[in-house]
């Protein structure tokens, strides 16, 4: 679903269906490479891929959408 005034959303190539998971529907592919980031920048081992400011924003708009879609108020 894409919704943003002015904005056409282009015709994407058909992907995989998302996992299914009971109550949720979705695709955590990636989590695990977000996990393992985390893990080597508390033991040192890598710096972290991005900072607590980035990833409150990255919340923030997700609460937006949320709310936009009534689904939180």
């Amino acid at each position: 679903y894409c919704h943003i005034k002015d904005y056409v959303m282009p015709e994407l190539p058909k992907t995989n269906p998302p996992n299914d998971y009971g109550p949720y529907k979705g695709s955590a592919a990636n989590h695990h490479y977000v996990i393992e980031n985390v893990v080597n920048a508390l033991n040192g081992n890598h710096s972290e891929t991005t900072n607590v400011f980035e990833g409150m924003k990255v919340v923030g708009f997700i609460e937006k959408i949320y709310r936009a879609g009534g689904f939180i108020k």
